[in-house]
């Protein structure tokens, strides 16, 4: 076979096209997919007070619109074995064995901000009373987006949409 038949042969345009398709989905995929970072931090300022600081920063080149932000705090018996990092934002999906001592709804979060734009930080300061001595805190940040292109979601094959973030901290008193 000479050259210009490999280069008409119908077979391999076809295999060349798919490749260059794949190559050009995987480069978008990789460039314009959302990418955030949670940062949550905890400092006791008495013995009831805790401040959370609460951080979202877009890490991404494409602006990210925000669905929800909550933050959950639950608290469990202080001599609890065994916690896991999954930090329940619905009553009905706590793992078995995991009940916290009391339910509490999750707070939801930067509510006047519609978007984080490429490269933007959010950040908020919450004190909370925590008066529960004989606890352990566990804190969940989570963040929800809505696809700001909806056709991009079937492009980018598995777009995240949710990014979560959790701690444990126990009570000041407890602490070494």
């Amino acid at each position: 076979m000479n050259l210009m038949s490999w280069l008409t042969n119908p077979v391999l345009l076809s295999v060349i096209g798919l490749l260059g398709s794949w190559a050009i989905i995987v480069f978008v995929r990789c460039k314009f997919s959302p990418a955030l970072q949670l940062r949550l931090q905890a400092k006791w300022i008495d013995a009831e007070r805790i401040i959370l600081h609460i951080e979202v920063e877009n890490k991404s080149q494409v602006r990210v619109t925000r669905k929800s932000v909550k933050l959950q705090i639950l608290e469990y018996p202080a001599g609890k074995k065994r916690l896991t990092e999954w930090v329940p934002f619905a009553s009905d999906s706590v793992h078995a064995g995991e009940d916290p001592e009391f339910w509490r709804d999750p707070i939801e979060l930067f509510q006047s901000n519609r978007c984080l734009y490429p490269g933007e930080v959010l950040t908020i300061e919450r004190i909370e009373h925590l008066s529960s001595k004989d606890r352990l805190f566990h804190v969940g940040l989570q963040f929800k987006s809505k696809s700001s292109v909806p056709f991009l979601k079937f492009i980018l094959l598995g777009h995240n949409e949710q990014w979560t973030t959790t701690t444990i901290f126990v009570h000041k008193d407890r602490e070494p």
